[in-house]
Order: C-alpha cells, then sequence, then structure tokens
C-alpha cells in the first residue's frame, strides 16, 4: 500500500501568491544586491529586484537563478520551477541550486521530473542523496543492490522502499537514519507520521520545515494541522486566524478553523467555518460531520439533516454520530426515517433509551401506539432485574397502554414501587376508568404528608370523570394544599369558560400565567379566555408581549403570529415567524400561519414550496395533506395536487375527505372517469353530505344530466354561497334553459355578497335575453365601480340602440371604440348608431372598417350593404348581396328589406 503522501496534501492546502513590483536600473550590481537580500533573508526584495532585471533584459539566467532561490525560500515552490527550468546552461547552476531545485519538485510532489534534472546535474550531489533522489524518480535499476551505510540517505531510501513492501514501521526506521537536519529527512517523517498516525513526530518534523520556510503558506497551514492533530488548540487557533486573513477562502484552513472552534464547543464558528470548507473543496465526511453536528446543537435541524444525509452512507451504525443523526431525523418529524435509522442501529445501549423513548412518543403522538412500542421493545432483553431502567422503559410502555407494561409495574413490591411508579399506574387506571385501582393508589398516597397532594389530585381527578356532584369541592381543595395548584387552575378555567363567567376564568388564568410564565399551555389557555370573551385588542397585546419575553420560543411566536393573521395582519404574523428556520418548528401552528401568510401576500410560489416541504416532513398529517393539495389546486397545478392526494391515501385509505378531495382535482383535470371511479367504490361517500353533492353535481354535469346537478348543487350552493359553487348551479340552469332560476340566483349571490363584478356581468348578459333595463342597470353599476370595459360599454350601447335610445348609445359606443378601435362588433354597433341618427358618411365610412376587418361576418355586411344604400351607392350593395340570395328564405327576406330601404 503506498503512504498518503505529504505532498498530496500541500497539493490541497498550498495557494500560490503572486506579487509583482517595481522595477529601478539594470545592472550587474542589482543581481549582488539580490544576493545579499537572500542572504539576509529578504526574500521578497530579492524577488522584486530579480523581477525587475528580467523586466528589463527579457532573459537572464542569473536573474532567473535569484528569482528562482527568492521563490523557494518564500515557499512559493511552483513558481521557483519555473525559473528554475530557464536555466539552460548547466554550468551556471551550483551544487545548492541544484538542491533547492529537488527540493521544490519533491514538496510538489513532481517527482517524475526529478530524473530531468538529475541527467544533467547528479554529479554535483552528494552520492546519498542522488541515491535517494533516484528512488524517489522510481530508478531502481540504477541503484546499487545494497549499501553498507546504516544512516544518511542511502538508509533513508530503503526505509521507504521497505515501505512500498508493506512496512509499516518507516518513521522509526527514517529516524534512525537521520543524519543531520536536512529539509528531506523532515518531509519523510511528516509524510509517513501522517500515515502511521505519529502525531507527535508529525507535529516536530513539520514545525522544522515550517521554521525552515517561514514565509511558506503551505507548510504554515500543516503546522497548524499537526497542532490540530495533537490536541493542541490554542496553539493552533494562533497559527490559523492571520493565515485566514491573508487566505480566507483556503478550504482546508477553513476546515481546521471549524476543528478548533468546534473543540471549545463554538458551533455557531464551527458550523460556519465547515461550511465555507465544503464551499472550497474540502468536501469530506470528517467536515460534513462538524458541520451538522454544529448545525444540530443550534437546532438548526434541516442543515443538520441536509450535511447528514450526504454522508449517511459512511456513517457507521455503532457511532454516536449516527444517533445524532437519528435525534436530528425526529426533530425535524421525519419518524419514518428516524424509525428505520433507528431500526439499523448496532450495539443498543440502555444508554440509548431516551433517543428511542422521543421516536416512541413522535409515533404515537400520530396515533401509531403500536409502532411506538415496537420502537421500545427493542429494550426488552437489554434490561437486567427491575433496575431504575426496568421502571423507566415500562412507565413509557404504560403510557403507551402496554398491558405488559402495566403487569410488569404492578408486580413491583412496595420498595421498588416508587412514587413516579404508582402515579402512571393512576394515570392508566383513571385513563380506563378503572376508578376503584386508582383510588387505592390515592389512598396509600394520602398516608403520607408529603404525597398527600397527589391523593388529592388522583381523588379530584376521579370525580371529573364520575361526574360526582362534589367535583368542585375536590378541585378547590388542592388549593388548600397548594394555592398555586395547576389542575385546580386549569379545572376552574374551563368550569367558568363553560358557565361564561368569562371575568372569573380570566382571574384564574393570570394566575395561571404568574406560576408557569411562557409555558404554551397556560398562553393557549389564556388566548382561550381572552377569545371567548372577544377581547380581540387585549388578546393581541398579552401575545406581544410574551412574544418580546420570548423571543427565541417558536411555540409563542407561532401563538403570536396566528393571532396576527387572524386579525388581517398578515406580513407582521409573516415577519414574526420569519425569525425562525422552518426547520426548528414541529408545531403545525407555525406551518400553516406561515404558509396561509404567503398566501395571502401573494407570494404563492413560497407558499406552495412551505406547504409541499410541511406534507414531506409530515405525509400522515391530514391539515398539511390538505392545505398542500388545495394551495396546488388553487394555483391550477393539478399534476402535484393529485400526487399528494394519492400518496395521502396510502396514509389515509378509508379517509373520505382525501377521496373526496382527489375525485374533485381529478374533476378539475377533466378527468371524469378517475373521479366517477372513486365516488361509485366508495359508497358510504354519499354520506358525507354536502362535499360529496358538490362532486355528485359536477360528475352529473359532465353527464349533461342537468336535472340531478341541480338539486346537487342547489344544495351545496344554498349552504355555501361561493362564487365557484354559483358559477357550477349556473351551469345546471343554464343546461335546463332555466334563465329565471339563473338570473334569481346572481341576484341572491350580489345581495348577500356584495357587488362581484364576475356576476353582475354574468346576470346582465342573461338579463339581455330578458330584460334590458334589469341588463342595463348592472352594466351601468359595473361602470360606476370602475369597470370601463369596451365590452360593458358595447353591450350598453347595443341596449340603448335596440329601444331606440341612440343619442346615449351613441356615447358608450364611441367610448367602446375609443377602448378597442380594430374591434369589428364594437364598430358594427357604433356604425349602427350612426345610421340610425341618419349620420350616413360616418356610418358607410365605420362599417367599411368593421367589414374590411370582419369580411365573413354576414350580420356586419348585411349592415355594410344597408349603409351603402343609404348613401346612395346602389349598384356596390347589389354586387355584395347578390351571392348571398338563395340561401334561405329569411335572408332573402332581410336582402330584399335593405335593397328596397331609401337612400337618406
Amino acid at each position: 500500500m503506498s503512504p498518503f503522501r505529504l505532498s498530496v496534501l500541500s497539493a490541497v492546502v498550498a495557494g500560490t501568491l503572486s506579487i509583482s513590483g517595481c522595477s529601478s536600473e539594470t545592472s550587474e550590481e542589482q543581481l549582488k544586491q539580490a544576493q545579499q537580500a537572500i542572504e539576509q533573508g529578504e526574500y521578497k526584495k530579492a524577488e522584486l529586484i530579480a523581477k525587475n532585471v528580467l523586466l528589463d533584459s527579457g532573459t537572464s539566467s542569473a536573474a532567473s537563478l535569484q528569482l528562482g532561490t527568492a521563490y523557494y525560500f518564500q515557499g512559493e515552490f511552483e513558481s521557483a520551477l519555473k525559473e528554475f527550468e530557464k536555466l539552460k546552461n548547466a554550468d551556471d547552476i551550483d551544487a545548492t541550486t541544484v538542491r533547492y531545485w529537488l527540493q521544490s519538485l519533491l514538496f510538489t510532489d513532481s517527482l517524475q521530473q526529478i530524473n530531468n534534472v538529475l541527467s544533467s546535474h547528479e554529479s554535483k550531489l552528494p552520492k546519498d542523496l542522488a541515491y535517494y533522489y533516484a528512488s524517489k524518480a522510481g530508478r531502481d535499476a540504477d541503484m546499487p543492490e545494497s549499501t553498507p551505510d546504516s544512516k544518511g540517505f542511502f538508509k533513508v531510501a530503503e526505509c521507504i522502499s521497505a515501505a512500498k513492501r508493506g512496512a509499516t514501521t518507516t518513521v522509526d526506521c527514517i529516524e534512525s537514519a537521520k543524519d543531520g537536519d536536512d529539509n528531506e529527512y523532515f518531509y519523510e517523517l511528516a509524510t509517513y507520521s501522517m500515515y502511521e498516525g505519529r502525531h507527535e513526530v508529525f507535529l516536530d518534523a513539520v514545525a522544522k520545515l515550517a521554521s525552515a520556510f517561514g514565509q511558506s503558506a503551505m507548510f504554515q497551514i500543516l503546522n497548524a494541522d499537526a497542532l490540530v492533530r495533537n490536541k493542541q488548540f490554542e496553539k493552533a487557533e494562533s497559527k490559523i486566524t492571520p493565515l485566514l486573513k491573508k487566505y480566507p477562502d483556503q478550504g482546508f484552513l477553513n476546515y481546521l478553523k471549524s476543528v478548533v472552534s468546534f473543540e471549545k464547543q463554538d458551533f455557531e464558528n464551527s458550523k460556519s467555518f465547515a461550511e465555507k470548507a465544503i464551499q472550497n473543496g474540502v468536501d469530506n465526511a470528517r467536515t460534513r460531520l462538524i458541520a451538522a453536528i454544529s448545525a444540530y446543537n443550534l437546532e438548526a435541524f434541516e442543515q443538520a439533516h441536509n450535511h447528514f444525509e450526504s454522508i449517511a452512507g459512511v456513517l457507521s451504525k455503532d457511532s454516536p454520530e449516527y444517533r445524532i443523526y437519528s435525534s436530528t431525523l425526529l426533530a425535524l418529524g421525519y419518524k419514518e426515517k428516524a424509525i428505520s435509522a433507528l431500526e439499523e442501529m448496532n450495539n443498543v445501549s440502555l444508554s440509548d433509551l431516551p433517543l428511542y423513548t422521543s421516536a416512541a412518543k413522535a409515533l404515537s403522538s400520530t396515533n401509531k401506539s403500536d409502532e411506538a412500542l415496537s420502537v421500545l421493545k427493542r429494550f426488552d432483553n437489554l434490561v437486567e432485574g427491575e433496575t431504575d431502567t426496568f421502571v423507566e422503559l415500562n412507565i413509557n410502555k404504560l403510557a403507551l397502554d402496554d398491558l405488559n407494561a402495566l403487569a410488569n409495574l404492578e408486580s413491583l413490591d412496595e420498595a421498588q414501587s416508587s412514587d413516579s411508579v404508582k402515579t402512571a399506574l393512576a394515570s392508566f387506571y383513571l385513563s380506563r376508568n378503572e376508578f376503584d385501582k386508582a383510588g387505592k393508589i390515592a389512598d396509600d398516597f394520602a398516608q403520607s404528608e408529603e404525597t398527600l397532594y397527589t391523593a388529592k389530585v388522583i381523588e379530584a381527578f376521579i370525580a371529573l370523570k364520575q361526574e360526582a356532584p362534589d367535583v368542585s369541592e375536590k378541585f378547590n381543595l388542592l388549593f388548600e394544599l397548594d394555592e398555586n395548584s395547576l389542575p385546580a387552575l386549569f379545572y376552574f378555567i374551563n368550569e367558568n369558560i363553560e358557565a361564561e363567567q368569562y371575568e372569573q376564568a380570566l382571574a384564574f388564568s393570570e394566575r395561571l400565567q404568574n406560576q408557569i410564565p411562557g409555558s404554551v399551555i397556560a398562553v393557549t389557555t389564556h388566548i382561550k379566555v381572552l377569545s371567548s370573551m372577544e377581547r380581540d385588542e387585549e388578546l393581541l397585546t398579552f401575545l406581544k408581549r410574551t412574544y418580546e419575553q420570548e423571543e427565541q420560543n417558536v411555540n409563542i411566536a407561532s401563538l403570536y403570529a396566528s393571532e396576527l393573521f387572524n386579525q388581517g395582519q398578515a406580513s407582521e404574523a409573516k415577519r414574526v415567524l420569519s425569525d425562525f428556520s422552518v426547520d426548528s418548528a414541529a408545531k403545525p401552528i407555525f406551518w400553516l400561519t406561515l404558509i396561509k401568510a404567503e398566501s395571502v401576500l401573494g407570494n404563492d410560489e413560497a407558499a406552495k414550496k412551505l406547504a409541499k416541504k410541511w406534507v414531506t416532513i409530515v405525509p400522515d398529517y391530514k391539515p398539511a395533506v390538505l392545505l398542500a393539495s388545495n394551495l396546488f389546486e388553487a394555483d391550477g397545478d393539478y399534476a402535484e395536487s393529485v400526487r399528494i392526494l394519492r400518496k395521502a391515501q396510502l396514509a389515509f385509505p378509508n379517509d373520505n375527505d382525501i377521496k373526496l378531495l382527489l375525485a374533485s382535482t381529478l374533476l378539475s383535470t377533466n378527468d371524469i372517469r378517475g373521479a366517477r371511479k372513486i365516488i361509485n367504490s366508495t359508497p358510504s361517500l354519499a354520506q358525507a353530505g354536502l362535499p360529496y353533492n358538490l362532486i355528485a353535481g359536477r360528475l352529473a354535469l359532465a353527464d349533461e344530466n342537468f336535472d340531478e346537478a341541480q338539486e346537487k348543487l342547489e344544495s351545496y350552493y344554498n349552504e355555501y354561497k361561493t362564487y365557484d359553487s354559483l358559477m357550477l348551479l349556473l351551469q345546471a340552469y343554464r343546461g335546463q334553459k332555466a334563465i329565471e332560476k339563473a338570473t334569481q340566483a346572481c341576484e341572491d349571490y350580489i345581495n348577500t355578497n356584495g357587488v362581484d363584478p364576475r356576476v353582475s356581468l354574468y346576470v346582465a348578459e342573461l338579463y339581455i335575453k330578458t330584460d334590458h333595463d334589469k341588463a342595463i342597470m348592472h352594466y351601468e353599476r359595473l361602470l360606476r365601480n370602475g369597470a370601463e370595459s369596451a365590452m360593458v360599454l358595447n353591450n350598453l350601447a347595443w341596449l340603448h340602440h335596440v329601444n331606440s335610445r341612440n343619442d346615449k348609445a351613441l356615447e358608450y359606443a364611441e367610448r367602446a371604440v375609443k377602448i378597442e378601435g380594430d374591434n369589428p362588433d364594437y364598430l358594427d354597433t357604433l356604425g349602427m348608431i350612426y345610421l340610425r341618427l341618419d349620420s350616413v358618411v360616418e356610418a358607410e365610412a365605420i362599417l367599411n372598417k368593421a367589414h374590411n376587418l370582419a369580411t365573413t361576418n354576414l350580420s356586419i355586411l348585411l349592415h355594410y350593404a344597408e349603409a351603402l344604400v343609404s348613401a346612395g351607392k346602389m349598384g356596390r350593395a347589389e354586387n355584395m348581396l347578390s351571392p348571398l340570395t338563395g340561401r334561405s328564405a329569411e335572408l332573402d327576406k332581410e336582402i330584399n328589406r335593405i335593397l328596397n330601404s331609401k337612400p337618406v
């Protein structure tokens, strides 16, 4: 196996620094100054002088030599190589330069070029050094079979050769061979110590290289890496911080900074630097883990999940990181994925019980008690004897109505049956209405002063569930034992709300707020009281004050935002919730409020994106499914709505609401067959009442069974007088040709909901056939309300025209043509009005234009011909009309009327 090369790591961390300078005069004296600068360690000065010489002379071996040497000492080895390669005359290159050249090749892992240098300059090197570099270049055939030296580079070369054959003690071999402080020794020690995990040796070797090349970014970064590997985090940070200022986008440096920050539990910075390292190419499991665990500790669960997902395949199922990954899934509500991850976890121990208990509670919250129990049963064989863990496990299982857990807890002897066990049993008995057993536990508790209060709480709940006449006295007794008794406060709040004694309920609720300030259950109770009292302004003030005291509490913020939305402040509701990332909120009220706010504010894409995300997280939460499908359907994305509902059917196979909504969405896509299949395959849907009537009515419309459609849709419309339900009912009426019913339904809708331009327009068109005055009334109301529509104006003009009110008709017709001057129908109306007003010239010109725009429109042609006759242009009128004769008796009669009319 080939060792991991230090030079490979150097390729990751190295950054080439290109600095240009300004020049002065060009002379041999300048090169001497460059040499002096190198000798004095002023490498940047030497670089600038040499560059100036090259700028003036174009080429200069001496200048390239000085420039390459300056680059070498600054750790810019690739730049140094470019200058050394310009040295064509071997006589210009001394042994020292050859050494710098070869080291630059070594440090940049350019080993294949070593032979090129050795072929011209090998004689200038000591034999053992030439031997070492020849071995690095792979020239095994050119080496002697053995050497007598036990130290020096002959031995180093043999150590590396042994490593290639699988030796695992290369570091010890090189250390024993070390004979001096040559950079090549430290380079090989750094390389193989990193491979063998010898961190102290690695730190020492890299520190020597960093000291030798104090301006080398590569070796300074490797030195920082070595300090991190040796857990010398303070020293590492002192190296990393100035380097990051110089190279802020250097990926490996950002990774090292993330490690140091993580060790200090500075999760904000560890997450930030890890993510920056990933962006800049250091995207590996270690960096992702730091980013993921940091995000988890910051409760940025969605971001943690994204990082974990990228490396989930390589996480050990035994590792603590895998457990954090499972916890992340639970925090996000990805219950199915979390349970799957827990099932795959290896070496489960009792320390994992809290994690599995959380998973069980998550499943139980969605009425999946059987699955929740199966999660906890994994610990049945891990618990030895009746230990505290045994008790804890069975208390959790009892909360899921596990009768085996009940038996286990009931079998505990008195010494093991702690107060928590007895309380859990009492709660279970109360949930099963086993009042005698619950009462017995209360009697046991009553024997001790310390547990007397608990006894009285159990007795109060027994009285409440039995609807005993003295229930209020039982709860009032709790106040005597504890003036701030929470069960008593909750009881009297609800009792007074039911009795409409709101002031008393409010007083108790305020006591509850003082007892558990900021508690979600206390806040929701106070909301209930103030809502019952219809004190909206006071409610909003209370929630705002609570939110300002608990700004980081997403649940409080959600309650506040929800009330803001309910009171019409959607923008402010969104602002409050925008302080939280969506992955930090598992409560439905957060999602519902934010999605509805985005929708009301017109941000349909954002609303749909959020709804889709929510339904992905909680695919078995029905409100999320219904909201998401409705949003997509309302936006016309029926395919996505259908996809969501099809998936929901797997979670809710017998849910009629899901089936009806799916059938409705399929109808919107004209999938009549699919909708009918759902309705026909589930007879019980007919019992769903109004929602079923809506679907059945739409199916009847599709079948043109207008009588059945009327029956079903009238039933639905009478309860839900919406624009959409009205339009469906009107389709049924028009199919029956029941125009009077249709107009009456429109009038009723307007009287109930106020003027709706869409309905006013619809009913006006209906009245055109039955009542011109009412049609005119609706059209003119539309104009007064700002609907300056060419169509409305034209229809008004036509109505006044046919009722011989041409002066009024002319006003409307001219306004219509002013808006749409190339509409042949509107021009036709205006032309005929001018004709009836005996303005023949205007009429002929306008009707000519209308005819040219719609040459196949028979009505416009006849009107134009009539204008021609009125203008005395009989021949032209006859030419236009003669091809139309003989088509029908009615048309011939109209043609005769036109030709026999008199010119004006």
